[in-house]
């Protein structure tokens, strides 16, 4: 291992990303992540919101819609309805239900991201919005990224699944699209 992988992989271990010579907090992505859906202009207000891999209740006090978080391990162990523990490779909601579909950096740690969003693409209305927030190969070095890719590499995935960019931020090492399904 080079000696700036091991810089950054111990600055994650001491509870910050590295990104180019800055250290930031690890949920500082999220706030990234809403700030880039208030500059594509979703409105939330009245409609079915899903966080996928939300990693808790965060993002809840932060939006005008009813929340929905799954994350494979719950970390609020509260009774919220609205919060479940579940495989993101196969979510357990219906066709076409969710208005807008969240995900702020869960996809890399996935066994299959094509299928975690082939799953967000069916339970997206024709209509609905996704925000994804993803880090970006080489800045993020993270032993618990199963996938690390260029923003070209996402992008192809998101060609194979018939996903059209809208927006596209890329920033210290991050990247925001705004994704909507292509019209057919």
């Amino acid at each position: 291992m080079n000696e700036k992988i091991w810089e950054n992989h111990l600055k994650y271990l001491s509870g910050g990303y590295q990104l180019k010579g800055e250290c930031i907090p690890l949920f500082n992505h999220l706030e990234k992540a809403l700030k880039f859906m208030q500059s594509c202009n979703i409105d939330s207000e009245n409609k079915l919101f899903l966080d996928v891999g939300c990693n808790n209740d965060y993002l809840k006090n932060y939006i005008k819609s009813e929340w929905n978080g799954i994350d494979f391990c719950k970390k609020n162990k509260d009774e919220d309805k609205n919060y479940i523990e579940g495989d993101i490779h196969s979510l357990p909601y219906p066709d076409k239900f969710y208005d807008i579909v969240f995900s702020s950096h869960a996809l890399e740690h996935t066994l299959a991201p094509i299928i975690v969003l082939a799953e967000i693409k069916r339970v997206l209305k024709d209509d609905g919005d996704i925000i994804i927030a993803l880090p970006i190969y080489p800045y993020f070095i993270d032993p618990d990224h199963n996938y690390l890719l260029t923003s070209g590499g996402w992008e192809h995935i998101f060609v194979i699944l018939k996903l059209e960019i809208i927006k596209k931020q890329e920033i210290n090492g991050t990247v925001e699209y705004h994704l909507k399904k292509c019209k057919i």
